[in-house]
């Protein structure tokens, strides 16, 4: 049986914090500088929640994996180490997301002038919908990710960042 969450947002604007309770909602905001204020350190999940990061630095772990989360951010950089959930759907409009995990994404879309880095694991992922479109970044230079599904890539290929690492087979589909 699931906890209620508290039915709550937790806002973080500037300093160090640390979460490990249930919010439903956590956001992280900026007072001063959008890239250094907030340092998070998120160890734990305990219902489903949305995350909304627009600046800092982020570290998010959980373990337990029965969550939906909705995950979006603007600038900064997190990284979601061994995160788990029932499903994840990431949007990164901004600053760079460093994934160090094997739990399947759902959906995956990277902004022009964001970045997905999947470089600093090795182990394997699945992105089940990923969206591309003009000036994404996605590193996967050790093939970590499989696709589920066609990369959809809404402005073409021509201005994309798409490491994908050597000796890869894509086939292209209509859409």
């Amino acid at each position: 049986m699931q906890r209620e969450a508290y039915k709550a947002t937790a806002t973080v604007l500037k300093g160090r914090v640390s979460l490990s309770r249930r919010f439903s909602d956590i956001e992280v905001g900026f007072r001063d500088s959008q890239l250094s204020d907030v340092n998070l350190i998120l160890d734990s999940l305990n219902a489903d929640c949305t995350i909304s990061i627009a600046g800092g630095t982020a570290v998010l772990r959980n373990g337990d994996g029965s969550e939906d989360v909705t995950f979006e951010m603007y600038a900064g950089k997190v990284t979601m180490e061994d995160f788990a959930a029932n499903s994840l759907a990431a949007r990164v409009r901004g600053g760079t997301l460093v994934y160090e995990s094997t739990q399947t994404i759902t959906s995956l879309q990277v902004d022009d002038g964001a970045t997905a880095d999947f470089s600093t694991d090795r182990r394997q992922v699945t992105i089940t919908n990923t969206t591309l479109p003009e000036g994404s970044n996605l590193i996967d230079p050790f093939k970590r990710i499989t696709y589920t599904n066609p990369v959809s890539t809404p402005d073409g290929l021509k201005k994309i960042n798409w490491d994908t690492g050597p000796d890869r087979t894509f086939a292209v589909a209509n859409a």
